[in-house]
């Protein structure tokens, strides 16, 4: 029998929101991140085991960044995740910078607790064979994709798009919601827009209904009826994203504003995740039917 209580969507957690790379146009805005900011294990413990109440299982859990790696306490945020998720798909989101000089307790972590490293490759030097080396050593799952060599300019910087299409656009990309301080958004832009608000010295504003506090009298119902939705921050991202070339950051603010693309082009890359969303819509069913 189906449990009710699933949530069918991958959920992204920060463990720091400070990187070690510096991309252009981080659409977490990493690079505007004044020195160090690590996730508090007790509320991210707090945090999971209210959403345990909400939801018994869930289909992806994403541990991310900036940059997780650099997180001092990594190996007890992959136990307890594991802990109080033992049949979620968990995977650590990493550019690769530290993975081949991670101590051994680390790798020994990911393998015991089926722990999947997703490395998002970028075009910088990395010692590929001596990652996969160690992966294999240690007997731990890696997953290492084609290189990323765009991103997306994603701010509208007047506000004045159409919800509803931006948010259908988004999600024909990403359907990763995100959770930090007891709040559960649609996207990552809400919780971390402040960053690029206090760098640029910009107004905008993140309101109650850009969330939906899981601590509050809300059910699985509230929170899946929430996340099929556009959000008032929907306003400030662009219906039809551009892209640009991967490069490091340079902090200007002309990296994260961007202009509609063309219909032409638009069409053929929604074409494109369309297809990878319905192949993960396939997995997703099967891991839980």
């Amino acid at each position: 029998m189906k449990d009710r209580n699933y949530f069918p969507y991958i959920l992204e957690t920060h463990l720091t929101d400070h990187c070690n790379l510096n991309c252009k146009g981080c659409s977490h805005f990493a690079p505007l991140v004044k020195g160090e900011a690590f996730t508090d294990i007790e509320i991210f413990k707090r945090d999971f085991k209210r959403f345990k109440q909400l939801f018994s299982d869930i289909y992806e859990i994403r541990l991310i960044g900036g940059e997780p790696l650099l997180h001092p306490d990594l190996v007890a945020f992959c136990e307890f995740t594991r802990d109080i998720y033992p049949k979620a798909n968990i995977s650590i989101f990493t550019n690769g910078k530290r993975l081949s000089g991670m101590p051994d307790v680390f790798w020994n972590t990911c393998s015991e607790k089926n722990i999947l490293i997703k490395l998002s490759y970028y075009p910088i030097d990395l010692p590929i064979d001596k990652i996969k080396q160690k992966a294999k050593t240690h007997h731990v799952r890696i997953k290492i994709p084609k290189q990323i060599k765009q991103f997306s300019k994603l701010l509208n910087i007047n506000g004045n798009s159409d919800p509803h299409q931006s948010f259908k656009s988004c999600r024909a990309m990403y359907k990763c919601l995100f959770l930090g301080n007891g709040k559960l958004y649609s996207c990552s832009l809400p919780p971390h827009i402040h960053l690029f608000n206090e760098y640029f010295h910009k107004d905008i504003h993140v309101s109650e209904n850009d969330y939906i506090n899981i601590f509050e009298d809300v059910d699985p119902s509230d929170i899946i009826e929430f996340t099929n939705r556009p959000i008032p921050m929907c306003r400030w991202c662009v219906t039809r994203r551009s892209f640009m070339k991967w490069d490091k950051s340079k902090k200007d603010i002309n990296e994260w504003i961007g202009n509609d693309e063309d219909l032409l082009t638009h069409f053929f890359r929604m074409s494109k995740y369309h297809s990878i969303n319905l192949y993960h819509q396939a997995k997703k069913y099967l891991k839980h039917r």
